[in-house]
């Protein structure tokens, strides 16, 4: 399995009830799969057998991104915050598991904490992402500021309020 294109890691096993074992861990094209054989009559059978079944499920199915990373479109307000906006994005990127070759049809939705306070750092979590299929979420990441939003100074609030005198 170490010579399986993507392997990430594994572990064998052997006891005379479940014989052969294997559990291994592959990526490809930001697709992380799992894979357990046990009960095999060899060393070489387990893997076969889990070669296998990656190789099946990477044919099959493939990862799709909702919203990349950086994509995210939104602000968040940060109260007493020098910038009343604060844009956002997400701690990684949304993608969802489909079936090669279908659309995925996940919806995105956004949940962001109300009552920010500042001040508050570059990716401080404020909320999270959503990729929703049918009524269920069935992915998340999480939201992060990704700017900072200093507390805003006696001078920033003077600024403030004659900018929109």
């Amino acid at each position: 399995v170490r010579f399986y294109e993507g392997c990430e890691g594994g572990k064998t096993g052997f006891t005379n009830e479940a014989m052969f074992c294997l559990s291994a861990v592959a990526k490809r094209d930001g697709l992380r799969l799992i894979s357990v054989a046990i009960g095999c009559p060899s060393s070489k059978d387990r893997f076969a057998a889990v070669s296998g079944q990656l190789n099946d499920a990477f044919a099959a199915y493939c990862s799709t991104t909702v919203m990349s990373a950086d994509g995210l479109d939104a602000y968040a307000e940060v109260i007493g915050s020098k910038q009343r906006q604060v844009k956002l994005k997400l701690e990684k990127d949304l993608t969802v598991l489909t079936k090669r070759g279908e659309d995925c049809d996940a919806n995105f939705e956004l949940e962001i904490t109300e009552g920010l306070k500042a001040p508050l750092r570059a990716g401080e979590r404020v909320g999270m992402a959503y990729a929703v299929k049918e009524g269920q979420r069935v992915a998340e990441a999480v939201v992060v500021l990704k700017d900072d939003a200093p507390a805003a100074s006696y001078g920033d609030c003077i600024d403030h309020v004659i900018g929109n005198w």
